[in-house]
């Protein structure tokens, strides 16, 4: 899932504000990102050419000095942007057989209305106070390529970001969004770092995820239980870690028969028992993880079946 820049949001009185502003747009897309959206972009073509503060373009105040970190986090996302929207607009044109038009107020939305049709989140700099908001109301006008066809006209609410506090409002959203986007294990193993930004994983999980075709009945769950584990792990700062899943531990008698069966190397080389686990009860699966405490990140060792208990073999 990419983000799309809302182009009518670029913008300031003064070089300074506007700084101010890209910290704030670079902090809300790098907690975006911390969820598993993409590390893409998209933009308007000619997006770079748009004056943003005095006579300044945004090519030239992104190459000027102060805030350079954050002005080369934007502008590579920015240089990585293709397709551009208005590309992708038009393949939507052609594929519904429609012509789109978007707007706010009597300013063209190109931006916005391509994160309506895809579904997919607007982010903003905060700088004008109609973008400060979770969602911005645009009008939706289509005719489709027909002899005789009406011009349609619709209001809709484009979800939008413009803080991390924006970023939480859609969180469940952006999970199950995600989560629409994953196709098999293959591609779920592919793109973990995207994904479970918080998450590590054993080798012998790429096997199992890899043997997933996407279509199983207990996928999209599996694709959940990752998505809170990585998503606690982000939030953890003190206590146990306890993610909002049905989980435990192990019986000490299971652990004292079969605690090799959860005995498995990790990344780092070394051996550890992965006695934690969520349950996905219809299925009879499991997913074994281990929390550690000093980087706040949870190492996954097993999903799949259930591993043998003293009740279960």
């Amino acid at each position: 899932m990419d983000v799309v820049l809302n182009e009518l949001s670029i913008g300031a009185e003064s070089e300074a504000e506007l700084e101010e502003q890209l910290v704030r747009l670079v902090g809300t897309l790098r907690y975006l990102f911390s969820h598993g959206v993409a590390r893409a972009v998209r933009a308007v073509r000619g997006v770079m050419d748009r004056v943003v503060v005095g006579e300044v373009t945004l090519r030239s105040w992104l190459s000027s000095k102060g805030k350079r970190l954050e002005k080369q986090f934007l502008q590579r996302l920015l240089d990585r942007a293709p397709p551009h929207v208005d590309d992708l607009l038009q393949r939507v044109e052609q594929e519904r057989h429609v012509q789109l038009e978007f707007t706010l107020g009597d300013e063209g939305a190109p931006g916005l209305g391509l994160a309506h049709v895809l579904d997919l989140p607007g982010a903003s700099f905060d700088g004008d106070p109609r973008f400060k908001v979770n969602r911005v109301e645009i009008r939706v006008s289509t005719l489709a390529d027909e002899e005789g066809a009406d011009l349609v006209e619709t209001r809709v609410g484009v979800r939008h970001v413009h803080s991390p506090t924006c970023v939480d409002g859609h969180r469940t959203w952006i999970e199950e969004r995600i989560k629409r986007d994953v196709k098999s294990g293959e591609e779920l193993w592919a793109r973990r770092e995207e994904l479970f930004p918080r998450l590590d994983f054993c080798d012998r999980v790429e096997k199992q995820l890899a043997a997933l075709s996407g279509r199983e009945a207990c996928f999209a769950q599996i694709v959940r239980h990752l998505h809170v584990l990585s998503r606690t792990a982000l939030d953890w700062q003190e206590g146990e870690f306890d993610p909002p899943l049905d989980w435990s531990g192990e019986r000490a008698l299971t652990m004292k028969t079969y605690a090799a069966q959860r005995t498995f190397t990790c990344p780092d080389g070394a051996q550890r028992v992965f006695e934690p686990h969520s349950k996905l009860h219809v299925w009879n699966k499991r997913i074994h993880f281990f929390p550690m405490r000093d980087t706040r990140r949870v190492l996954v060792g097993h999903v799949g079946d259930h591993l043998p208990t003293t009740n279960f073999k």
